[in-house]
């Protein structure tokens, strides 16, 4: 990410978002943020659904807090009447459990950023999946390997 900022201050916008999309592929949560805001600039809904929740995935509270709005009941009734077009077609709705589980687990990684939430597809799935029965947290969170540490 440093490269990219790094990049784009020289106007090299091409080798910068480049940079991102390497970050973002090795796991990078503020580059899957970056890649999400971007996307929804452009009014990509569904590309800025799937960075936001792989930035949480990947320990971004950003992109929890970003799903978290998306979901808000408020937030819903302040976005432009064509943006919630766009959101209802790919099954985007007004979700207040959602947005609490987004809420949890942006405060959880606001305590501890180094959280990998390997298995948040599974306990907190986007729309159109079911929401299963949450279990809090620690359900999405990598479990520790038994033993001792691999490194």
């Amino acid at each position: 990410m440093a490269l990219a900022g790094a990049y784009l201050k020289a106007d090299r916008r091409d080798a910068e978002e480049a940079m991102v999309m390497c970050a973002y592929k090795q796991g990078h949560g503020p580059a899957a943020y970056d890649l999400g805001v971007t996307a929804k600039l452009f009014k990509n809904f569904t590309a800025a659904l799937e960075y936001y929740q792989a930035g949480t995935r990947f320990d971004s509270k950003e992109s929890a807090a970003a799903l978290m709005f998306i979901f808000d009941t408020k937030e819903w009734s302040l976005r432009d009447k064509q943006d919630q077009v766009a959101l209802r077609e790919i099954g985007i709705m007004p979700d207040t459990e959602r947005k609490s589980r987004y809420d949890q687990i942006s405060d959880a990684l606001d305590l501890n950023p180094d959280l990998k939430l390997t298995r948040l597809d599974q306990v907190l799935p986007l729309p159109p999946a079911e929401l299963p029965t949450w279990k809090g947290i620690q359900a999405a969170i990598e479990p520790d390997p038994e033993g001792p540490p691999s490194y």
